[in-house]
């Protein structure tokens, strides 16, 4: 039975970023069942741009204040639960394209319904140069998913609306895949890790409005450097 997918995604700034990760998923839309739900802020100084961005491509709109993520985080979610119809929600970042041989890799664990999985491995690039790095998480000897491009079952969601919890902590601005990840396994739901080896199915797109920087990752110990310097592009400034 084919599956519905619900890709979440809380935006701030980054118009320009924000079309890159739209435009990978348009790609993935032609062979997978996705609805996609952007959170956006009114206080954002793009938040013309990014609204207009969002009709664009057909997204479902939810507008929230920024800050605390928290809350940005389970406004919207609450709003998934009570409006739209799917049978995962895939949470991501508005920095990350999305490829479509992920999902040819989640097909079978969508099919047999695993309620939490994910992917280990990621690719970076830094907007500005073009330099790319894999990312191989899968060497860690950790429990924890990456963020994004994670899969929740609607069934867990539910059970959390159902008994008046919060996936995210409403008060905390960073952490939220850490503690929300915890917050599920407390409920009573396993994760399942997929090594996606060096297989590309994400890539996250790095500027100077991300949290984690370029620069960040390039000194951690599980970082492989692939290529460095293309032309450089233009980008919003930060604000």
């Amino acid at each position: 039975m084919k599956k519905t997918i619900l890709i979440y995604c809380c935006w701030w700034q980054r118009p320009e970023v924000t079309r890159l990760h739209l435009q990978s998923i348009e790609e993935c839309k032609k062979k997978t069942d996705i609805i996609y739900l952007a959170v956006i802020s009114p206080e954002d100084p793009y938040f013309g741009e990014l609204f207009d961005l969002a009709r664009e491509f057909k997204c479902e709109i939810c507008t929230y204040q920024n800050i605390p993520l928290g809350q940005k985080h389970n406004a919207g979610i609450n709003y998934a639960i009570r409006n739209l119809g799917f049978d995962y929600l895939m949470n991501i970042g508005s920095d990350d394209c999305i490829f479509p041989v992920l999902f040819k890799e989640y097909k079978t664990h969508m099919e047999n319904e695993v309620p939490f999985f994910g992917i280990m491995n990621f690719y970076l690039k830094n907007y500005y140069t073009g330099e790319e790095l894999l990312f191989d998480r899968a060497k860690e000897l950790t429990d924890y998913l990456m963020g994004g491009c994670r899969m929740i079952h609607r069934k867990i969601l539910q059970k959390f609306a159902d008994e008046y919890i919060n996936l995210y902590k409403n008060e905390i601005n960073s952490g939220l895949d850490t503690s929300s990840q915890q917050k599920i396994i407390k409920m009573g739901f396993p994760l399942t890790r997929i090594d996606n080896k060096k297989t590309k199915m994400i890539e996250a797109i790095k500027c100077n409005t991300t949290i984690n920087h370029f620069e960040f990752f390039k000194i951690h110990p599980k970082i492989t450097k692939i290529k460095k310097n293309e032309q450089p592009k233009r980008v919003t400034k930060r604000v």
